[in-house]
């Protein structure tokens, strides 16, 4: 390590839609302390108080340069501290990665005044950029994988060539408090005091046209070694005091067979944990052994991404489920005696009263065990962004892309506003069609503590 470096800051400038610590920074800074770096990473979702620290030490030149992450609902935030650190530190180099970067480098370049974004995946280019910094230059669109303005204002980038992927590391769990993120947890279900969440693949191989994982992740799968997934289980329950993992990644159970081969692993070495897929798995990917596997490993929950029981809009938007086959697969979870939890969207292009009608009655017919949904946001880097720009008929302002209360344009016959009312009547009917269901939504209050619901139900509610 060079002697006098100065620190590296990691920076989440707040986060309105979940609760969690920042893996992708967390890796990131894993990359750079591998490289000889210092680095801080401040989460102001969590600790807001922060801010004025951060703010009065990169003032003060405390920082080598700041990284920042995000999508497209944290942009508004991440471009405030953008102002507030050009106007206090005018040549602190700034760089920000993430979805919403990768998928329009350009137009977030233009919109906060960066020194480089990152178009893809961020570990090979953090670590050049690093490297340019110290050494005092700044043409840093010749870096593979970003993407600057010239002297002129022109965009410059240099695709990065062959294969993008590093192999995926462990976060660096010494850089937060896990216990920052217990009292607002993310999705209001837990069964343990304290949770921690995991990473252990990377990409999707579905297409979905309102997804944007895949402008920065493609559709290839990159796995952790299953040892060293369940090394860093063993980390966090004995070193951390975890007793529930939340499984992060986009498709768990899209490769099945290495899926299975992570929970063989952790059943081996009987680390007493439970575990939840808040992000969702794929319906159709099971056999026997998965869900033995399951049982053996204390999975409790299970979320699926159905979005919608309309064929016609699953059809639109390249979701290929088979609705006809999902009651009976959640009943397989459900006499196993492992919850599941249906993710649904409104406002898919082509939907409309009677779709919504239809899903609603679907759903409550189904033995699911709790429900979200949300109203379509066009995401930059999604295809139906994509299809919506070419067209003149999306409103491209990011100040006004807020989570749960839709977007500033319809992709439907309904308007953001009829959206916004028809998914608050989707959680009312479907929570009140059977009583179980007010039983099991009783018990996640008891669990999780009142803060999480009532996080969500504002954002739901229709004033």
């Amino acid at each position: 390590m060079r002697k006098n470096r100065k620190p590296i800051a990691l920076v989440l400038a707040g986060n309105p839609a979940t609760v969690s610590p920042p893996i992708n920074l967390l890796c990131l800074s894993t990359v750079l302390k591998l490289e000889g770096h210092k680095t801080e990473v401040y989460d102001f979702t969590v600790r807001p108080e922060k801010e004025g620290e951060f703010l009065h030490r990169a003032a003060k030149g405390a920082f080598s340069w700041v990284g920042f992450t995000g999508f497209a609902v944290m942009m508004p935030g991440v471009r405030r501290l953008v102002l507030k650190l050009r106007a206090l530190a005018p040549a602190l180099p700034l760089l920000l990665g993430g979805m919403h970067a990768s998928a329009v480098p350009e137009k977030t370049l233009r919109y906060m005044p960066l020194d480089a974004v990152c178009v893809g995946p961020g570990e090979e280019p953090v670590k050049a950029f690093a490297r340019m910094v110290e050494d005092g230059q700044r043409n840093y669109w010749e870096i593979p994988g970003l993407a600057a303005l010239g002297p002129r204002g022109e965009y410059r980038t240099t695709p990065r060539p062959g294969n993008p992927w590093s192999p995926i590391l462990r976060p660096d769990w010494e850089a937060v408090r896990i216990r920052d993120y217990q009292a607002r947890l993310a999705g209001g279900i837990r069964r343990r005091p304290v949770v921690a969440p995991l990473i252990t693949t990377m990409g999707c191989p579905n297409a979905c046209s309102f997804c944007s994982a895949n402008s920065v992740f493609g559709r290839r799968l990159v796995h952790r070694d299953p040892v060293e997934v369940v090394d860093e289980i063993e980390y966090l329950v004995k070193e951390r005091g975890v007793g529930e993992i939340q499984i992060l990644d986009d498709n768990f159970n899209a490769d099945l067979g290495y899926a299975k081969s992570v929970l063989r692993e952790w059943a081996r070495r009987d680390l007493r944990t439970v575990f939840r897929t808040p992000s969702g798995i794929w319906v159709h990917s099971y056999d026997s052994e998965w869900f033995d596997l399951l049982k053996a490993t204390n999975c409790y929950i299970v979320a699926f991404g159905l979005e919608t029981f309309s064929k016609d809009i699953l059809s639109n938007v390249g979701k290929h489920i088979n609705i006809d086959a999902v009651p009976d697969i959640i009943n397989m979870y459900e006499s196993r005696k492992i919850l599941t939890h249906g993710y649904f969207i409104v406002g898919l292009p082509g939907e409309n009263y009677k779709t919504i009608s239809n899903t609603i009655k679907y759903a409550c017919k189904t033995n699911l065990s709790h429900i979200h949904t949300s109203i379509l946001i066009p995401y930059p880097g999604s295809k139906i962004y994509n299809d919506a720009v070419k067209e003149g008929r999306l409103l491209d302002d990011w100040d006004k892309l807020y989570l749960y209360n839709g977007s500033v344009s319809s992709f439907c016959e309904l308007t953001p506003e009829q959206l916004k009312k028809e998914m608050l009547n989707f959680y009312i009917k479907f929570y009140t069609s059977r009583p179980k269901r007010v039983i099991a939504l009783s018990y996640e209050l008891k669990n999780a503590g009142l803060m999480p619901f009532l996080g969500m139900a504002k954002r739901v509610s229709i004033s």
